[in-house]
């Protein structure tokens, strides 16, 4: 089947945010479908070398850095979103927002349940996010405004970064 080989399509993303004390909200912040979503391995290593032959030659290679990085972004621009967007908090009266200029780190758990056209869906559960506004909310534009963000993935309280799980229904 084509469909476990080969991916077309998007998908729903939703984060729940980590609470001081490190533990996760039961609050789920449906970010909604994203117009991209991508996730770039970074491997870096150091390599000893031997010049016995007269050349060049590697005999031993050690990874020193294993990190994912995710980027995504949406065109949906609810409260919630934008409040994660900008750092800002609502009030629960008004439902206005409001952001004091703090600098905050935004650490959230992030699942992404993918819609592949080619069949073969799956649901990609990172642990741990340290996520941050990245781009321009363009206000005037041609084009729908959208919201990006980009994040390092790092080990949850499991021991693990991710988990992906195999044809979500």
């Amino acid at each position: 089947m084509a469909g476990e080989k080969t991916y077309l399509g998007g998908g729903e993303l939703n984060v729940s945010l980590y609470n001081a004390d490190g533990s996760i909200s039961t609050d789920v912040i449906n970010i909604g479908y994203v117009q991209e979503f991508s996730i770039t391995k970074t491997q870096d290593s150091v390599k000893a070398y031997t010049y016995e032959n007269g050349y060049e030659e590697t005999v031993a290679e050690l990874v020193t850095k294993n990190e994912s990085t995710i980027k995504f972004s949406t065109t949906n621009l609810n409260d919630k979103n934008l409040s994660l967007f900008f750092g800002a908090t609502i009030d629960e009266i008004s439902g206005d927002m409001t952001f004091d200029g703090t600098l905050k780190q935004i650490t959230v758990k992030l699942t992404f349940n993918s819609v592949n056209r080619a069949g073969g869906e799956r649901e990609y559960v990172f642990e741990k996010v340290n996520l941050k506004a990245s781009g321009d909310l363009s206000l005037i534009s041609k084009d729908f405004a959208k919201i990006s963000f980009e994040g390092t993935a790092v080990k949850g309280s499991n021991g693990k970064v991710l988990t992906i799980k195999k044809e979500v229904v």
